[in-house]
């Protein structure tokens, strides 16, 4: 009891809410707060990766990467975050990786500027069950007079910014695991990280670099890039278009072209079951592509028009 006392004393330091009162019962941590929900985002890759964060070490990554996760999941449906509800359920994980975990998630939320609203922390029957949930919130006032973006149309440009870790099947990377066509401890060839280490690095925020952008009503269309590849995240934004790619646009990091090589899949394929490097796509129309990329650049964003919508 007094460990988990402790935490929550720990966890009150990234709490930005005067209106919270943390709890415990000794197995869960719960805070309490009136606010409307926007969106429940659970993370299907979080979950995936909780093997490979315990062996390396950096559940503090899983924290991180999830709140990415949900300010840019957010961003997708319009509106930015301004807090965060947390929940972990988990079988077999000790107090310090819960409290590594949700350590970590509170320093993103501190990093965006957003309000810790809950932790939760709770034992499922079997390390199956474990789930990483978040609810965000978005601002009640936004910064500017927020109008719905023009919807995407033909000849829209995709804009690919620069992604973070690994997007896209995991499924089909825990299987090269499985059949030992890739091992986990194994330094990715090129790089200064194990294919273990490669999994567990979190995704970009990206609410921050495109606050302007929005508030100006360049976008036609955001997309974050996360469970699933990149063409196909696509296709499914945009199912009244064809997404056109051209996978010679933008330098694809050594990661992927190694997972190119031991996948034994087409480019096409490739393109279609991972991000290949990008992390966000921002949809513009001819005539905004080089002013976005401009003022990207102010951020040392790298990004690339990497193909455009077709009818």
């Amino acid at each position: 009891m007094d460990q988990w006392k402790a935490l929550i004393d720990e966890c009150r330091s990234y709490v930005r809410s005067t209106r919270v009162a943390l709890e415990s019962d000794g197995e869960k941590i719960s805070v309490r707060c009136d606010g409307p929900s926007r969106l429940k985002f659970a993370s299907a890759s979080t979950h995936a990766r909780l093997p490979f964060a315990i062996a390396e070490g950096r559940l503090d990554a899983l924290g991180i990467d999830l709140v990415h996760r949900c300010a840019n999941g957010l961003l997708e449906q319009g509106a930015f975050a301004s807090a965060v509800s947390l929940e972990l359920i988990h079988e077999g994980l000790s107090l310090e990786s819960a409290e590594t975990f949700l350590m970590g998630a509170a320093r993103a939320c501190r990093g965006g500027a957003l309000t810790l609203l809950d932790l939760k922390v709770g034992h499922s029957e079997n390390l199956a069950n474990s789930s990483f949930v978040a609810t965000v919130f978005g601002l009640s006032q936004l910064p500017f007079d927020w109008r719905p973006l023009e919807p995407a149309r033909p000849g829209d440009v995709l804009v690919g910014l620069v992604g973070t870790g690994i997007g896209g099947n995991l499924e089909l990377i825990q299987s090269m695991i499985e059949s030992r066509r890739l091992r986990s401890e194994e330094t990715i060839p090129a790089c200064e990280i194990t294919w273990g280490g490669f999994l567990c690095v979190p995704q970009k925020n990206f609410e921050g670099m495109l606050r302007d952008p929005i508030g100006k009503r360049w976008p036609h269309g955001l997309v974050q890039i996360a469970d699933d590849g990149l063409h196909s995240t696509l296709r499914r934004r945009f199912p009244d278009m064809t997404p056109q790619i051209d996978a010679r646009s933008w330098p694809i990091p050594a990661a992927f072209t190694e997972l190119h090589k031991r996948a034994q899949l087409s480019l096409d394929e490739m393109i279609d079951a991972f991000s290949m490097g990008i992390g966000f796509v921002v949809v513009v129309p001819p005539e905004q592509v080089k002013t976005l990329i401009d003022y990207l650049g102010l951020w040392c964003e790298p990004c690339w028009p990497i193909g455009k919508l077709i009818a």
